[in-house]
């Protein structure tokens, strides 16, 4: 007689947690032949009976390996009951074996991390991004909750059910430039599990940001023998902004009509364009735009106070080409004959003018106030010795180098009667008859 199985199909639950080695059911079969001829081998078949062992005698059916409800949920498997004289005389059973969900598995994001750019200008309540987390679990192990961990002071919102974030503070890139998030995702299982990913906000640039010069007012001096294309000075101004927000453009906008200077328009160097003379101007008081290269474009203008240095490089000129003067010969000792005048347009020391007599007068008749340029009677005239001079007078000033000019002094002796007649003989002799 084949042998007879009891049960056509046996249905069992088992949780994925369950251990290796772990009792599963026992298949049920008769032969009704006497004992000797009724040994039964059980056998055990079917997608996944590797997983499980059969017992070839008892017919006990055990775990041999873990269990994993995410990769295999449910298994069909074939009890298969011999005969062991007959092979060929056999009968089976189904078992179908359900695995239980445990939660052993923790959400898993989307992305390893997450990365968007939002302009500083987007409003409050705008959306960032949404973040996505998937858990291989089933029911309630699954549902997932979304949370920061990081939210630099609640600048982002969470929603928690969706995984939608959105901006819940204004962004100021100049302020920060970068956002780095940390978002958990939780399921609702026993014990919870959760994982981690990052969330990246770049912040792009907008232009809100005029350029700042480093300072609002410049003072440089130039000597008024500067050449052309000297380097006069430096303005600078930055901008917050990056990119080509950030990228400065200089020009002057005030204070330079007579085109004496000139700005590098992206290094902001002020240099000579024109000779400066310090007898014409002695400040300029230039108005510098920076500008930047956003879109619309932003500026900003600072002052520059140049102060021309006198050098010097005017020699003094006298009132007149020539001077004349007529005297007595009688005049007294430190009589004031005339006053010789010259100026210099330079200032300070460059414009300070002495006197001299530097030819015409080897016998030393005649003085010169260095100061004032009153020429006096230094010694006793006498028009019947000499009766006219041609002094040279020299106006220096005393800058360096020193410069100076010559001019003449043309000084007549005019008589007075200081000599009684004079006899040619001293003794007369005549006869008179």
């Amino acid at each position: 007689n084949p042998p007879y199985c009891l049960k056509y199909r046996y249905r069992q639950v088992l949780s994925e947690g369950i251990l290796p080695g772990s009792y599963v059911l026992s298949v049920l079969a008769s032969d009704i032949d006497e004992q000797d001829n009724s040994k039964l081998r059980y056998l055990l078949t079917g997608d996944g009976s590797e997983n499980f062992m059969l017992d070839r005698d008892s017919g006990h059916l055990k775990t041999i390996t873990h269990l994993d409800r995410e990769k295999q949920s449910r298994y069909g498997l074939i009890a298969h009951v011999q005969d062991r004289e007959h092979a060929n005389w056999e009968c089976s059973s189904q078992i179908e074996l359900i695995i239980s969900d445990l939660n052993d598995n923790a959400p898993l994001f989307s992305l390893p991390y997450y990365s968007v750019a939002l302009p500083e200008d987007v409003e409050v309540g705008t959306l960032v991004t949404k973040v996505h987390a998937t858990d291989a679990d089933i029911g309630i192990n699954r549902k997932i909750k979304y949370s920061f961990i990081d939210s630099f002071n609640n600048h982002f919102k969470m929603a928690a059910d969706s995984g939608i974030v959105t901006l819940a503070k204004p962004l100021d890139r100049e302020i920060r430039a970068m956002y780095n998030l940390t978002v958990q995702a939780v399921d609702q299982g026993t014990p919870q599990m959760s994982s981690i990913v990052s969330l990246i906000v770049n912040v792009q640039d907008i232009n809100d940001n005029p350029p700042e010069f480093a300072s609002k007012y410049y003072f440089a001096n130039a000597p008024e023998i500067y050449s052309i294309g000297t380097e006069i000075v430096r303005v600078l101004a930055t901008s917050k902004d990056t990119g080509v927000n950030a990228e400065v453009y200089y020009s002057i906008i005030g204070g330079n009509e007579h085109r004496k200077f000139s700005i590098h328009n992206k290094t902001g160097v002020i240099t000579l364009a024109e000779m400066l003379d310090y007898e014409r101007a002695k400040d300029y008081f230039l108005t510098i735009q920076a500008i930047d290269g956003g879109i619309p474009p932003l500026s900003n203008v600072a002052t520059v106070n140049i102060t021309v240095i006198d050098c010097n490089d005017n020699a003094p000129v006298f009132a007149q080409s020539s001077y004349s003067a007529r005297i007595k010969e009688d005049a007294l000792l430190g009589d004031k004959i005339l006053q010789v005048t010259a100026t210099d347009l330079d200032s300070g020391d460059n414009g300070k003018v002495s006197y001299s007599i530097i030819k015409g007068d080897n016998d030393g008749h005649f003085a010169i106030d260095e100061e004032t340029g009153y020429l006096s009677v230094a010694n006793k005239l006498d028009r019947e010795t000499v009766s006219n001079y041609v002094l040279e007078i020299l106006a220096k000033d005393h800058g360096l180098p020193v410069l100076s000019r010559q001019v003449m002094v043309n000084i007549e002796i005019s008589d007075a009667n200081d000599n009684p007649p004079l006899f040619s003989q001293s003794n007369y002799t005549a006869v008179v008859q």
